[in-house]
């Protein structure tokens, strides 16, 4: 079992600010994390383990590796 310290800003992060479906995957791939901050899973796994929809997942995972204006 993993262990992910979180820290408080992420509550005024812009992250936070998107719909909760990408919020759920974010915090997601947080928890499934290994010690070397990385996840592995296929999109529909993480969806999966998000409960969310596969798109929704999609969605989110792009909005992720767009650049941040903020």
């Amino acid at each position: 079992m993993g262990y992910t310290k979180l820290a408080n800003s992420i509550l005024t992060s812009t992250i936070w600010m998107e719909d909760d479906h990408t919020r759920i995957v974010w915090l997601t791939l947080l928890a499934m994390a290994d010690k070397n901050g990385e996840t592995q899973a296929s999109i529909p796994g993480l969806a999966n383990v998000a409960r969310v929809p596969v798109e929704s997942c999609r969605a989110a995972i792009a909005k992720f590796l767009s650049p941040d204006p903020d």
